[in-house]
């Protein structure tokens, strides 16, 4: 039996570690390619940026599909090993049922909303560009298709500006999530930061599968 009270497939932690990745380089590539004080120039320029950032865009898509499919298979309860000694917060915690119940629907409610504003995000994204004058593709290499009429300036603009708007809000769903693993990993101590970052089988696993 694992050490950690709750344990996730090997495929949602992949896909959490990835999405995160996406996401938060994709937020780095926007702050930093529409900072008007900076010239744009240099190692890394405001061209590399941009196709750095639609790339991660473009890629979030499949992922946000793939990790919602797995995190659909998830909503069940915990289950809970009796082989760790857990803190005096964590068995504190756990002895209050009304607690547990809420924490565990905003833990939820914090994912749905994160998986509906990264679609969002990425498909305003992709409209926004198909409307522009340059189309898309991954990191200049695999063509994206257009899902919208070129040279539409009015509509690439405005989706453009939703896609900034939902950025922001994906920037504070992030920082609660952020807080929430926190909250396990200092005060709870219930092991679910380390176990989401545990991306390999454990031993017992490897076994079994043989």
């Amino acid at each position: 039996m694992s050490d950690a009270p709750h344990t996730r497939p090997l495929s949602a932690r992949w896909l959490h570690l990835l999405l995160a990745v996406l996401a938060l380089g994709a937020i780095a590539c926007g702050y930093i390619m529409s900072d008007t004080g900076w010239p744009g120039t240099g190692v890394i320029d405001r061209t590399s940026l941009y196709v750095a950032h639609k790339s991660m865009g473009l890629l979030m898509l499949p992922v946000v599909v793939m990790w919602a499919l797995v995190m659909v298979r998830l909503v069940r309860a915990p289950r809970y090993s009796r082989q760790h000694s857990y803190s005096h917060s964590y068995r504190h915690f756990h002895r209050h049922p009304r607690l547990r119940a809420a924490t565990a629907w905003v833990i939820w409610a914090v994912h749905a909303a994160l998986l509906v504003v990264f679609m969002a995000v990425a498909l305003t994204g992709w409209i926004g560009s198909s409307y522009g004058a340059y189309g898309q593709d991954v990191f200049g290499v695999v063509p994206f298709p257009d899902i919208a009429p070129r040279r539409d300036v009015e509509q690439s603009i405005r989706f453009y500006t939703a896609h900034r708007q939902l950025a922001q809000a994906a920037g504070w769903l992030l920082a609660v999530h952020v807080a929430g693993a926190l909250f396990h990993l200092l005060i709870v101590r219930d092991r679910v930061f380390q176990a989401m970052f545990a991306l390999r089988l454990r031993a017992p696993q490897r076994r079994a599968l043989r």
